[in-house]
């Protein structure tokens, strides 16, 4: 009791939480929910340095994290970074943030490590899309997808909203899982890249491949890649038909197919364009995955429709899709997942009920439920259960088309 009266005779007479003396001492962050209540998901709370704002995606503010339950502090605190991410998204008033603590953490049960991500899918009015591609993936055998968790989240004293938080894509033991040596690249075909990324462009398509992982790789592994994608290009532009043994030189099937499923059946704007990732060792093929940034897939954005081709149309995948025999491979894989793909509605209705309370208070603090003033908001609801309806609608319309149209 001494602690909390020092704590808040500090605050009174600085007005900095972070000037307090007696700050390091507490065991919990501040966290005022008269108005937006407890709704069942576990509560963040994260302070920053002089309660410094969150500008931009480039400045890390030092910053203390806590994580709530209904009625008290669950956790220590614990000091961390953090900073604004996410390309156009981050232009969205409900933006999402990068988080990287002092020392490895498990959060929620999942794998400790120091670096995490909070998805704000500010652009998905059901808040689901990025779970669902997750574990959908998951389901269908991805060596990784990301695990994540639902969470409501207080910056600075303030109330931000329903966010996902997830796990960074990486390279480490229990994230994407490759060797940590010069010649092993975690790598995202990313038209999106900034001038600070370590981008190769691919020989003949002109594909921007954004390193994430082994940008600090020699110079002749570098080469190495772009040589080997090149080869791969190559092959592509000059032959008409693609046997199965010459495209393993350069792809893993099982991967490939996983991932442009998952973008065909979401009709992703950002499949095989933006944010699809894939990993290269020397001497292997290409593994692709893990998935990645579905908020505007599945109807959001530009592509509201659930009928017709999309993903086939771009980038490798047009070459590929031009062969009717590797149109058959590919039909295949949908055919022999296709219960996997349908299953995922099942889910929804357990996601749905999880966020039924927060959405509530979500849609309270950023009330466009009804709005159609962004880019990214294509529909209008009456309320959240209808925006997860549609989405359900909207899924049921895909795989229906995709099964009656498999040539």
């Amino acid at each position: 009791m001494v602690k909390v009266v020092l704590f808040l005779l500090g605050v009174l007479l600085s007005g900095c939480l972070w000037e307090s003396p007696n700050f390091q001492e507490l065991d919990y962050l501040p966290l005022d929910d008269s108005e937006f209540p407890y709704a069942g998901l576990p509560r963040l709370v994260i302070e920053t340095k002089d309660f410094k704002e969150i500008r931009n995606r480039e400045t890390e503010h030092e910053a203390f994290f806590q994580i709530y339950g209904k009625e008290r502090a669950e956790t220590e605190i614990f000091k961390m970074k953090i900073r604004g991410r996410g390309h156009s998204s981050f232009l969205f008033p409900k933006f999402s943030y990068r988080l990287k603590f002092e020392e490895k953490i498990s959060l929620f049960g999942m794998p400790e490590n120091k670096d995490w991500i909070l998805l704000s899918n500010f652009a998905d009015k059901s808040m689901l899309k990025n779970k669902l591609t997750f574990c959908l993936a998951k389901k269908l055998n991805a060596s990784y997808a990301p695990r994540s968790e639902f969470v409501e989240l207080y910056v600075n004293r303030e109330y931000l909203g329903v966010y996902q938080l997830t796990e960074k894509i990486e390279v480490a033991k229990n994230r994407v899982n490759i060797p940590e040596r010069s010649g092993a690249f975690l790598i995202e075909i990313d038209n999106k890249y900034s001038r600070k990324d370590s981008v190769l462009f691919t020989p003949f398509f002109d594909i921007p491949l954004h390193i994430h992982e082994g940008e600090h790789s020699l110079l002749k592994d570098k080469k190495a890649l772009k040589d080997f994608v090149g080869e791969f290009e190559s092959y592509l532009l000059n032959e008409t038909s693609y046997s199965e043994k010459e495209l393993s030189k350069w792809l893993d099937l099982e991967s490939y197919f996983r991932v442009y499923w998952i973008q065909e059946f979401s009709r992703n704007v950002d499949g095989f364009l933006n944010s699809t990732y894939f990993t290269w060792v020397s001497n292997t093929p290409m593994q692709f995955g893990p998935v990645w940034d579905f908020d505007i897939a599945y109807g959001g954005a530009h592509e509201i429709n659930p009928e017709g081709w999309y993903t086939r149309n771009y980038s490798w995948n047009k070459e590929l899709f031009s062969d009717v025999d590797f149109q058959k491979k590919a039909n295949h894989y949908w055919i022999e997942n296709k219960n996997i793909f349908a299953e995922i509605l099942d889910s929804l209705s357990f996601w749905e009920l999880e966020l039924k309370e927060p959405a509530k208070n979500n849609f309270k603090r950023w009330p466009v439920l009804e709005s159609t003033e962004s880019w990214a908001h294509r529909e209008s609801f009456h309320s959240y259960l209808e925006a997860v309806e549609s989405l359900r609608n909207w899924l049921r319309i895909r795989i229906k088309w995709i099964n009656k149209n498999l040539s």
